[in-house]
C-alpha cells in the first residue's frame, strides 16, 4: 500500500482519519480481518451495488467470504491499495488486485472503496465500487479460471 498524497494532509483530524484509512487498507489487503474489525463502528454499514449489511460482524463476515473465495479460487492474489481523496469524514480508497491462475492467467481489477467515518474515528460506512465493464472482465477471467460465482466484497455485481 502506498502513502496518501501529502498535500491532503493538512489537520490532526484528518492525519488520524488518513492513517485510520491506511491501517485498514493494509488490515484488508492482507486478510487480516480480526485487525479489521477492531476499525469498524458497530453499527458499520458496507454498501455495494444498491445493496447493504449493516453491523460490524456482518461486515467482518461478508469481507470474510470473499477473501475466502479469492484464496479457494485463485494461486495467488495481490491487492494494493492507495489511498487518495480525503476530507473530515471521508477517505476515497484506489484498490488494484492482481489475480493468478497457473498456468500463467491473470487478470488486473481495479476497485475503489470509500471509508466514511463515525465520530470516534472508526470506519462507519464502507463502499466498494467497480467499473461495469471491468467488473464484467472479471467475472469472465474468474469463470474461465474455474472459480465458482464471485461473492459479494469487491464492489462488481454478483453472479445469478
Amino acid at each position: 500500500m502506498l502513502p496518501p498524497d501529502d498535500s491532503v494532509s493538512n489537520s490532526p483530524a484528518l492525519d488520524a482519519l488518513l492513517a485510520t484509512s491506511m491501517a485498514f487498507s493494509g488490515a484488508l489487503d492482507a486478510g487480516d480481518l480480526s485487525r479489521l474489525r477492531g476499525l469498524l463502528a458497530p453499527e458499520c454499514e458496507f454498501v455495494e451495488d444498491g445493496a447493504s449489511v449493516r453491523g460490524a460482524d456482518a461486515v467482518v463476515e461478508l469481507l470474510r467470504v470473499a477473501v475466502r473465495w479469492s484464496e479457494r479460487s485463485f494461486d495467488d492474489v495481490r491487492p494494493t491499495s492507495t489511498v487518495g481523496f480525503a476530507n473530515e469524514s471521508s477517505v476515497e480508497v484506489a484498490v488494484t488486485i492482481l489475480w493468478m491462475r497457473v498456468p500463467g492467467r491473470w487478470h488486473r481489477l481495479h476497485c475503489e472503496r470509500s471509508l466514511e467515518f463515525g465520530a470516534d474515528g472508526r470506519v462507519a460506512r464502507l463502499t466498494m465500487r467497480c467499473d461495469a465493464g471491468a467488473g464484467r472482465g472479471f467475472c469472465e477471467f474468474a469463470r474461465a479460471s474455474g472459480a465458482p460465482p464471485v461473492p459479494r466484497g469487491f464492489g462488481i455485481p454478483t453472479e445469478d
